[in-house]
């Protein structure tokens, strides 16, 4: 018996799950959007200087850099049209090379929001972790084809 109201339970859970999700879809609105405004707002705190805000590659002090920044809207483009989330992770992060930099130019934002959130707090690396992500949700909502 206990399994028969289980079951009967379990699939009305379901079904009302379904039917929010499909109420989230029909609204317009995604996840991501708040991932997205912050990850914006992240973004122009510490990449748009050399990126701009667009993300191509051309911000206010691009004229003092030795090589001109790349442009993050093509990044799944040149990637054979899928989004390189990990390799752009440890870029930001600062554990993957960059090479166009011609050496390290580009800040290792880990390091740097690592000794802003308090290397030695609890939870300081989620933290650094989260900011990371939120940048990389903004770089993928501007991607071009």
């Amino acid at each position: 018996m206990r399994a028969q109201i289980l079951a009967k339970w379990g699939s009305a859970a379901g079904l009302i799950a379904m039917a929010l999700f499909w109420a989230t879809l029909s609204t317009g609105l995604t996840e991501e959007e708040p991932a997205i405004t912050a990850g914006k707002l992240e973004f122009g705190r510490n990449c748009a200087i050399c990126h701009g805000i667009d993300g191509k590659g051309a911000g206010p002090i691009t004229p003092l850099l030795k090589k001109t920044p790349a442009n993050l809207t093509q990044l799944s483009k040149k990637n054979g049209g899928k989004f390189p989330f990990w390799p752009t992770y440890r870029m930001i992060d600062g554990r993957e090379p960059i090479d166009g930099h011609g050496g390290r130019d580009m800040p290792i934002w880990g390091d740097r929001f690592r000794a802003e959130a308090g290397s030695l707090q609890q939870g300081a690396e989620s933290t650094v972790r989260g900011r990371i992500l939120e940048i990389i949700v903004y770089l993928q909502s501007l991607q071009e084809e």
